[in-house]
């Protein structure tokens, strides 16, 4: 059975990767590109309704 989160636990979620990612980029560079891309697979539609799989963050999933 496939449950969506809860608002909170998505934020929860969402938090964690932007800590994550503030955490393991070495630049301002980087962390803007990876910061593009997390959001970019945030706003995508699920993977379910989309033919083409979400791309990774850094080798994370963004949690959903």
């Amino acid at each position: 059975m496939n449950t969506c989160p809860t608002p909170a636990e998505l934020q929860d979620g969402v938090i964690s990767q932007l800590q994550d990612l503030v955490l393991e980029t070495s630049d301002a560079e980087e962390f803007f590109q990876e910061l593009a891309a997390f959001s970019a697979t945030l706003l995508a539609p699920p993977a379910s309704e989309s033919s083409a799989m979400s791309p990774s963050i850094g080798g994370r999933s963004p949690s959903r």
